[in-house]
Protein backbone atom coordinates (compact mmCIF):
# COMPACT_ATOMS: atom_id res chain seq x y z
CA UNK A 1 0.00 0.00 0.00
CA UNK A 2 2.74 2.14 1.00
CA UNK A 3 4.47 1.87 -2.15
CA UNK A 4 1.99 2.11 -4.43
CA UNK A 5 1.28 5.75 -2.85
CA UNK A 6 4.53 6.50 -3.49
CA UNK A 7 4.13 5.68 -6.73
CA UNK A 8 1.18 7.94 -7.24
CA UNK A 9 2.97 10.64 -5.72
CA UNK A 10 5.86 10.28 -8.09
CA UNK A 11 3.53 10.02 -11.30
CA UNK A 12 1.77 12.93 -10.01
CA UNK A 13 5.58 15.14 -9.26
CA UNK A 14 6.52 13.99 -13.12
CA UNK A 15 2.83 15.09 -14.77
CA UNK A 16 3.18 18.80 -12.55
CA UNK A 17 6.93 18.45 -13.95
CA UNK A 18 5.99 18.03 -17.29
CA UNK A 19 3.21 20.77 -17.16
CA UNK A 20 5.66 23.11 -15.59
CA UNK A 21 7.88 22.43 -18.60
CA UNK A 22 5.19 22.48 -21.38
CA UNK A 23 4.18 25.91 -19.71
CA UNK A 24 7.65 27.80 -19.51
CA UNK A 25 7.92 28.76 -22.91
CA UNK A 26 4.34 31.07 -22.63
CA UNK A 27 5.02 31.87 -19.48
CA UNK A 28 8.31 33.55 -20.82
CA UNK A 29 6.70 34.71 -23.67
CA UNK A 30 4.20 36.65 -21.34
CA UNK A 31 7.03 38.33 -19.49
CA UNK A 32 8.82 39.31 -22.53
CA UNK A 33 5.82 41.34 -24.18
CA UNK A 34 2.50 41.55 -25.26
CA UNK A 35 1.96 37.77 -26.95
CA UNK A 36 0.67 38.49 -30.80
CA UNK A 37 -0.81 36.11 -33.62
CA UNK A 38 -2.80 38.44 -36.03
CA UNK A 39 -1.87 41.55 -38.21
CA UNK A 40 -4.76 43.22 -36.13
CA UNK A 41 -3.20 42.39 -32.66
CA UNK A 42 0.34 43.58 -34.26
CA UNK A 43 -1.60 47.23 -34.76
CA UNK A 44 -3.30 47.21 -31.59
CA UNK A 45 -0.65 46.60 -29.38
CA UNK A 46 1.74 49.07 -32.02
CA UNK A 47 -0.74 51.73 -31.89
CA UNK A 48 -0.79 51.35 -27.84
CA UNK A 49 3.16 52.37 -27.67
CA UNK A 50 3.71 48.76 -26.36
CA UNK A 51 7.53 48.49 -25.94
CA UNK A 52 7.73 44.69 -26.12
CA UNK A 53 6.10 42.37 -28.55
CA UNK A 54 6.05 38.66 -28.90
CA UNK A 55 5.46 37.24 -32.69
CA UNK A 56 4.08 34.04 -32.22
CA UNK A 57 3.33 31.85 -36.02
CA UNK A 58 2.62 33.42 -38.78
CA UNK A 59 1.10 36.95 -39.74
CA UNK A 60 0.05 38.12 -42.89
CA UNK A 61 0.22 42.05 -43.55
CA UNK A 62 -2.04 43.84 -45.73
CA UNK A 63 0.34 47.09 -45.43
CA UNK A 64 3.34 48.17 -43.82
CA UNK A 65 3.10 48.80 -40.33
CA UNK A 66 4.55 51.84 -39.06
CA UNK A 67 6.29 52.20 -36.10
CA UNK A 68 7.07 55.76 -34.46
CA UNK A 69 8.49 54.83 -30.88
CA UNK A 70 10.59 52.07 -29.20
CA UNK A 71 9.85 48.78 -30.00
CA UNK A 72 11.09 45.52 -29.29
CA UNK A 73 9.97 42.73 -31.45
CA UNK A 74 10.92 38.70 -29.73
CA UNK A 75 9.33 35.64 -30.27
CA UNK A 76 9.42 32.96 -33.50
CA UNK A 77 7.44 33.15 -37.00
CA UNK A 78 7.53 34.57 -40.31
CA UNK A 79 5.87 37.22 -41.73
CA UNK A 80 4.73 38.22 -45.32
CA UNK A 81 2.73 41.12 -46.61
CA UNK A 82 0.59 42.51 -49.77
CA UNK A 83 0.94 44.05 -52.53
CA UNK A 84 3.18 46.52 -53.06
CA UNK A 85 4.26 46.99 -49.54
CA UNK A 86 6.99 46.99 -47.26
CA UNK A 87 6.93 44.91 -43.46
CA UNK A 88 7.64 47.88 -41.25
CA UNK A 89 8.57 51.79 -41.60
CA UNK A 90 10.27 53.49 -38.88
CA UNK A 91 9.92 57.32 -38.88
CA UNK A 92 11.62 60.01 -37.18
CA UNK A 93 13.60 59.11 -33.54
CA UNK A 94 11.62 55.25 -33.38
CA UNK A 95 13.62 52.12 -32.26
CA UNK A 96 13.16 48.89 -33.41
CA UNK A 97 14.62 45.96 -32.17
CA UNK A 98 14.73 42.22 -33.64
CA UNK A 99 15.32 39.81 -30.80
CA UNK A 100 13.82 36.98 -31.86
CA UNK A 101 13.72 34.11 -34.54
CA UNK A 102 10.98 36.30 -36.76
CA UNK A 103 11.74 36.06 -40.34
CA UNK A 104 10.36 38.77 -42.82
CA UNK A 105 9.62 38.05 -45.86
CA UNK A 106 8.05 38.05 -49.61
CA UNK A 107 7.64 41.69 -49.45
CA UNK A 108 7.33 42.66 -53.50
CA UNK A 109 7.61 46.18 -53.94
CA UNK A 110 9.42 46.46 -56.92
CA UNK A 111 9.14 50.10 -57.17
CA UNK A 112 9.18 51.16 -53.18
CA UNK A 113 12.68 51.60 -50.90
CA UNK A 114 13.34 48.94 -48.33
CA UNK A 115 11.53 45.53 -48.58
CA UNK A 116 11.47 44.16 -45.27
CA UNK A 117 12.18 47.07 -43.87
CA UNK A 118 12.45 51.16 -44.33
CA UNK A 119 14.25 53.27 -41.86
CA UNK A 120 13.77 57.16 -42.11
CA UNK A 121 15.98 58.72 -38.94
CA UNK A 122 15.40 56.31 -36.58
CA UNK A 123 17.62 53.27 -35.23
CA UNK A 124 17.34 49.56 -36.72
CA UNK A 125 19.03 47.06 -34.45
CA UNK A 126 19.25 43.56 -35.76
CA UNK A 127 20.32 41.03 -32.99
CA UNK A 128 18.03 38.03 -34.90
CA UNK A 129 15.98 36.66 -37.58
CA UNK A 130 16.11 36.53 -40.97
CA UNK A 131 15.22 39.51 -43.86
CA UNK A 132 15.09 37.16 -47.32
CA UNK A 133 13.38 37.13 -50.26
CA UNK A 134 12.15 40.52 -50.66
CA UNK A 135 11.92 42.72 -53.43
CA UNK A 136 12.11 46.68 -53.69
CA UNK A 137 13.96 49.44 -55.86
CA UNK A 138 16.28 50.44 -53.67
CA UNK A 139 17.48 48.17 -50.23
CA UNK A 140 16.21 44.82 -51.30
CA UNK A 141 16.19 43.95 -47.31
CA UNK A 142 16.60 47.16 -45.45
CA UNK A 143 16.97 50.97 -46.69
CA UNK A 144 17.93 53.52 -44.63
CA UNK A 145 17.34 57.67 -45.13
CA UNK A 146 19.03 59.54 -41.96
CA UNK A 147 19.44 56.70 -39.58
CA UNK A 148 20.91 53.98 -38.40
CA UNK A 149 21.52 50.19 -38.34
CA UNK A 150 23.34 48.31 -35.82
CA UNK A 151 23.68 44.54 -37.20
CA UNK A 152 24.44 42.08 -34.50
CA UNK A 153 23.74 38.94 -35.46
CA UNK A 154 20.98 37.39 -37.57
CA UNK A 155 20.75 37.37 -41.94
CA UNK A 156 20.18 39.90 -44.62
CA UNK A 157 19.72 37.25 -47.49
CA UNK A 158 18.50 36.39 -51.03
CA UNK A 159 16.83 40.32 -51.43
CA UNK A 160 16.66 41.85 -54.51
CA UNK A 161 16.62 45.40 -55.84
CA UNK A 162 18.29 47.34 -58.98
CA UNK A 163 20.57 49.01 -56.19
CA UNK A 164 21.88 47.77 -52.71
CA UNK A 165 20.05 44.23 -53.17
CA UNK A 166 20.61 43.42 -49.27
CA UNK A 167 21.30 46.93 -47.73
CA UNK A 168 20.61 50.61 -49.14
CA UNK A 169 22.33 53.05 -46.52
CA UNK A 170 22.24 56.75 -47.30
CA UNK A 171 21.42 60.88 -46.70
CA UNK A 172 20.45 63.36 -48.46
CA UNK A 173 21.19 66.83 -46.69
CA UNK A 174 23.33 69.02 -48.94
CA UNK A 175 25.26 70.32 -45.56
CA UNK A 176 26.06 66.65 -44.27
CA UNK A 177 27.93 66.70 -47.41
CA UNK A 178 29.94 69.88 -47.64
CA UNK A 179 30.23 69.32 -43.29
CA UNK A 180 31.04 65.21 -43.64
CA UNK A 181 28.45 65.39 -40.94
CA UNK A 182 26.32 61.98 -42.22
CA UNK A 183 23.45 61.35 -39.79
CA UNK A 184 22.94 57.79 -41.48
CA UNK A 185 25.43 55.00 -40.35
CA UNK A 186 25.91 50.93 -40.61
CA UNK A 187 27.38 49.62 -37.72
CA UNK A 188 27.91 46.15 -38.29
CA UNK A 189 29.53 43.31 -34.99
CA UNK A 190 27.76 40.26 -36.67
CA UNK A 191 25.51 38.40 -38.47
CA UNK A 192 25.45 37.96 -42.18
CA UNK A 193 24.55 40.06 -45.25
CA UNK A 194 24.36 37.18 -48.23
CA UNK A 195 22.87 35.79 -51.50
CA UNK A 196 21.53 39.23 -52.60
CA UNK A 197 21.28 40.33 -56.15
CA UNK A 198 21.10 44.28 -57.55
CA UNK A 199 20.59 44.81 -60.75
CA UNK A 200 22.99 47.70 -61.07
CA UNK A 201 25.81 47.91 -57.90
CA UNK A 202 26.05 46.97 -54.48
CA UNK A 203 25.05 43.11 -54.72
CA UNK A 204 25.03 43.26 -50.67
CA UNK A 205 25.33 46.83 -49.33
CA UNK A 206 24.99 50.57 -51.30
CA UNK A 207 26.56 53.29 -49.37
CA UNK A 208 26.01 57.22 -50.36
CA UNK A 209 26.28 59.95 -47.43
CA UNK A 210 27.00 57.48 -44.82
CA UNK A 211 29.38 56.17 -42.24
CA UNK A 212 29.93 52.50 -42.37
CA UNK A 213 32.04 50.34 -39.69
CA UNK A 214 32.26 46.93 -40.47
CA UNK A 215 33.69 45.41 -38.01
CA UNK A 216 33.12 41.41 -37.74
CA UNK A 217 30.24 39.56 -39.25
CA UNK A 218 30.02 37.81 -43.09
CA UNK A 219 29.01 39.29 -46.35
CA UNK A 220 29.15 36.44 -49.01
CA UNK A 221 27.25 35.16 -52.28
CA UNK A 222 26.27 38.44 -53.29
CA UNK A 223 25.63 39.46 -56.89
CA UNK A 224 25.50 43.17 -58.97
CA UNK A 225 26.11 43.83 -62.57
CA UNK A 226 28.59 46.40 -60.64
CA UNK A 227 30.17 45.96 -57.33
CA UNK A 228 28.58 42.16 -56.33
CA UNK A 229 29.75 42.88 -52.63
CA UNK A 230 29.80 46.52 -51.51
CA UNK A 231 29.61 49.66 -53.26
CA UNK A 232 30.86 52.65 -50.86
CA UNK A 233 30.11 56.01 -52.43
CA UNK A 234 32.81 58.27 -52.37
CA UNK A 235 31.12 60.76 -50.41
CA UNK A 236 31.19 58.38 -47.25
CA UNK A 237 33.31 57.58 -44.60
CA UNK A 238 34.12 54.13 -43.53
CA UNK A 239 35.94 51.57 -41.62
CA UNK A 240 36.69 47.38 -42.79
CA UNK A 241 38.39 45.52 -40.29
CA UNK A 242 40.22 42.50 -40.55
CA UNK A 243 37.75 40.22 -39.05
CA UNK A 244 35.38 41.11 -41.21
CA UNK A 245 34.64 38.11 -44.08
CA UNK A 246 33.81 38.62 -47.68
CA UNK A 247 33.58 35.44 -49.50
CA UNK A 248 32.41 34.75 -53.13
CA UNK A 249 30.44 37.78 -53.95
CA UNK A 250 30.71 38.91 -57.30
CA UNK A 251 31.94 41.03 -59.48
CA UNK A 252 35.07 41.23 -56.69
CA UNK A 253 36.53 45.28 -57.02
CA UNK A 254 39.28 46.00 -54.28
CA UNK A 255 38.32 42.96 -51.92
CA UNK A 256 34.46 43.05 -52.47
CA UNK A 257 34.51 46.58 -51.85
CA UNK A 258 33.98 49.51 -54.74
CA UNK A 259 35.25 52.92 -53.84
CA UNK A 260 33.52 54.96 -56.01
CA UNK A 261 30.48 57.06 -56.96
CA UNK A 262 30.12 60.34 -57.98
CA UNK A 263 32.97 60.80 -60.37
CA UNK A 264 33.31 64.38 -59.48
CA UNK A 265 34.80 63.38 -56.15
CA UNK A 266 37.15 60.58 -57.12
CA UNK A 267 40.01 63.01 -56.84
CA UNK A 268 38.83 63.99 -53.44
CA UNK A 269 39.25 61.06 -51.63
CA UNK A 270 40.97 62.58 -48.11
CA UNK A 271 38.24 64.69 -46.46
CA UNK A 272 40.54 67.07 -45.44
CA UNK A 273 41.22 68.38 -48.96
CA UNK A 274 37.82 68.33 -48.96
CA UNK A 275 37.26 70.85 -46.62
CA UNK A 276 39.95 72.65 -47.68
CA UNK A 277 38.25 73.34 -51.37
CA UNK A 278 35.04 73.21 -49.90
CA UNK A 279 36.21 76.45 -47.53
CA UNK A 280 37.60 78.13 -50.58
CA UNK A 281 34.80 77.85 -52.54
CA UNK A 282 32.72 79.36 -49.13
CA UNK A 283 35.24 82.23 -49.02
CA UNK A 284 35.03 82.88 -52.75
CA UNK A 285 30.87 82.78 -52.70
CA UNK A 286 31.52 85.69 -49.61
CA UNK A 287 34.01 87.83 -51.55
CA UNK A 288 31.11 87.70 -54.53
CA UNK A 289 28.48 88.76 -52.15
CA UNK A 290 30.50 91.33 -50.94
CA UNK A 291 31.70 93.10 -53.84
CA UNK A 292 28.06 92.46 -55.32
CA UNK A 293 26.90 94.65 -52.40
CA UNK A 294 29.79 97.22 -52.55
CA UNK A 295 28.68 97.74 -56.01
CA UNK A 296 25.37 97.94 -55.69
CA UNK A 297 25.88 100.44 -52.16
CA UNK A 298 27.58 102.88 -54.78
CA UNK A 299 25.31 102.21 -57.66
CA UNK A 300 22.44 103.44 -55.05
CA UNK A 301 25.28 106.44 -54.17
CA UNK A 302 25.62 107.54 -57.53
CA UNK A 303 21.87 107.38 -58.10
CA UNK A 304 21.05 109.82 -55.52
CA UNK A 305 23.63 112.12 -56.14
CA UNK A 306 22.54 112.15 -59.81
CA UNK A 307 18.86 112.83 -58.38
CA UNK A 308 20.30 115.56 -55.99
CA UNK A 309 22.42 117.45 -59.14
CA UNK A 310 19.00 117.13 -61.36
CA UNK A 311 17.00 118.68 -58.43
CA UNK A 312 19.23 121.94 -58.07
CA UNK A 313 18.43 125.15 -60.01
CA UNK A 314 21.43 126.31 -62.58
CA UNK A 315 23.40 129.27 -61.61
CA UNK A 316 22.89 131.35 -64.32
CA UNK A 317 18.70 131.64 -63.42
CA UNK A 318 19.19 131.57 -60.22
CA UNK A 319 21.82 134.62 -60.67
CA UNK A 320 19.49 136.12 -63.09
CA UNK A 321 16.18 139.04 -62.33
CA UNK A 322 13.17 139.39 -63.94
CA UNK A 323 13.08 141.58 -67.00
Amino acid sequence: MRNKRISTITLSLIILFVICISLYPSVMAMENGIVVQTEEELIAAIENYAESIVIDGYIHLSEAVEVRHHLTLHGQGTMTVSGHHRHFEMWGRSQLVIDGDIILTRAEGYEGLGGGIRNVGGTLIIKSGNIYNNEMERGGGVHITEGRLYIYGGTISQNSASIGGGVYIGGWDVFDVLLFNFRSALFMRGGEISNNVAAFTGGGLYSTIANIYLESGVIANNRASGSGGIFISSISQYYVSSEMQFENNYPVNRHDIELSGFRWYELLESPTIFHIIVAFIIIGIGIFLSKRKRNNSNSVESDQNQQSEEGKPDSEDSGSSPG
